[in-house]
């Protein structure tokens, strides 16, 4: 599919095609429908319920164009009705001639009949807002089949998986970028709840509401044929949304049940549940397929805890939130606030600073079950509490020393480097990566800043030497390499 494909929907909000400023005529909409279906037919499917006095439509679903369903040939259980008089009734109540009718089915059913009919009426019968609406209808099925059709067309032209990645990337762009128009300029936010439901008054509102769906269509096309190239930072579908509600609904309530008689305090309650409300937020374009997936994990996680038939105590919820990467700032307030309270009940640093290398233990051990994260925007919350844990740690410790005066262990005193941040972080990646050195990459950043400092920072945070770990500039490179020339021709003359 080239961007070209996707300018019919641009014509319909802003050019053209739109349905606001079309000024066509009732002839040209007739004339188009007139090519694809030569012959005006309706479907017309009705429930009645047997009254003592005759007959009462219980459900009316009426059906035009592309709608029409092939009829099925059923055996017809005896039906202890006159079919004129059935027909009769119909036809007076829905205001239909009777010589219209070119086809009827009447069914026995429980609660009373079947009826359905096919029709074959006059053009020159259709009304201007009917004639409009399927005129659309029509034209956004014709899109849907070639927008598709050409999207497998150009990927198989495309040369690696890279620019498969990015080519669905610009179509689900541009395609979010539509929609949320079509939302916010086209449709009342009253009626987002209603946008998959088609009045019979065939309103331009109905008709933005197809144009909606057709492109939600294509996302969803997009979902199951290109899963693995989606950028999972944009909006996931609308119906998707819906389905996650309806399929985990009880699983859901069972969680909230479960939170509320167990013994958590108020805030970790607070806490706990955030997602929980997000996942009752059932508007378009509100998640990210990253979001979606990370908000049914949560649930599924919960739901899984609480098949253990045990109270949810504060530990279990934590461990539960810890192993999912629930790093919510709110969250990770609470777990420092709970360290500090802990702290104040300590009398001296040495018992502080022993707390603290608890927690951070604790901290590097404990497991991470998933590679999704909260909140995308901000650290895992394993490094989150890493980098908190060390500068209280550093904080604690230079208490200590100044406690002791200057007889204070120089062994703790940090190392001077005379390199920057940037180039240092390109030796300690040299030395991790080349498998010089042992253990975690995360564990051999924190033993750095513990230990080192540099010409321009006393003290190295871990965010900052993580950060620079992965983002080297040519200039850190080639300085690097000037430094490591130096030590290689001092190896070449040691011991001449």
């Amino acid at each position: 599919m080239s961007m070209e494909n996707l300018t019919i929907f641009y014509r319909i909000l802003n050019e053209d095609l739109s349905p606001l400023i079309d000024s066509s005529k009732t002839d040209y909409y007739i004339d188009f429908l007139k090519e694809r279906y030569p012959e005006y037919t309706r479907q017309l499917k009705i429930k009645l319920n047997q009254m003592p006095t005759g007959y009462r439509i219980r459900e009316f679903e009426e059906l035009n164009f592309c709608d029409l369903e092939s009829t099925k040939s059923l055996a017809m259980p005896e039906i202890h009705h006159k079919v004129g008089d059935i027909l009769d009734f119909v036809c007076k109540q829905l205001q239909i001639k009777s010589q219209a009718v070119v086809e009827n089915t009447i069914l026995a059913e429980s609660l009373g009949l079947n009826v359905e009919l096919i029709l074959k009426e006059d053009y020159q019968h259709l009304s201007v807002s009917k004639a409009k609406y399927f005129y659309y209808r029509i034209l956004l099925d014709e899109a849907y089949s070639d927008i598709t059709k050409g999207l497998h067309q150009k990927l198989f032209k495309l040369k690696n998986e890279e620019q498969i990645r990015l080519h669905i990337k610009k179509c689900q762009t541009l395609l979010s970028g539509y929609m949320n128009v079509v939302l916010q300029d086209c449709i009342p936010k009253e009626l987002w709840n209603s946008l998959f439901q088609i009045s019979d008054q065939y309103t331009v509102v109905d008709i933005f509401k197809i144009v909606y769906q057709t492109m939600e269509a294509i996302v969803v096309y997009i979902e199951k044929t290109f899963n693995r190239y989606l950028d999972t930072h944009l909006p996931v579908p609308y119906k998707s949304r819906l389905l996650l509600a309806i399929e985990h609904a009880e699983k859901l309530s069972e969680v909230l049940s479960h939170l509320e008689w167990s013994k958590l305090d108020y805030a970790l309650h607070e806490i706990v549940t955030i997602p929980f409300e997000h996942l009752g937020i059932l508007e378009p374009l509100a998640f990210s397929y990253h979001n979606h997936a990370y908000h049914e994990a949560y649930l599924l996680a919960f739901h899984e805890a609480i098949q253990q038939k045990e109270v949810l105590t504060n530990k279990k919820v934590f461990l539960i939130l810890w192993s999912m990467n629930f790093n919510a700032l709110k969250f990770f307030d609470y777990l420092t606030h709970e360290v500090h309270k802990e702290m104040k009940k300590k009398n001296t640093v040495e018992t502080k600073l022993e707390l603290l290398y608890y927690y951070q233990k604790l901290c590097n051990q404990l497991p991470v079950k998933t590679q999704l994260r909260y909140n995308t925007n901000l650290l895992p919350l394993k490094d989150q509490m890493s980098i908190w844990l060390q500068e209280e740690i550093s904080y604690q410790k230079r208490k200590l020393k100044y406690t002791l005066g200057n007889t204070y262990l120089e062994e703790d005193e940090k190392g001077h480097l005379k390199m920057s941040v940037a180039q240092l972080s390109l030796f300690v990646r040299a030395f991790f990566e080349t498998g010089l050195v042992e253990g975690t990459r995360q564990e051999f950043l924190q033993f750095v800043t513990r230990h080192y400092r540099t010409s321009q920072q006393e003290n190295i945070s871990f965010g900052s030497l993580k950060g620079k770990y992965y983002k080297i500039d040519t200039g850190t490179k080639r300085a690097v390499g000037r430094m490591m020339k130096r030590m290689l021709a001092h190896i070449e003359s040691a011991g001449r």
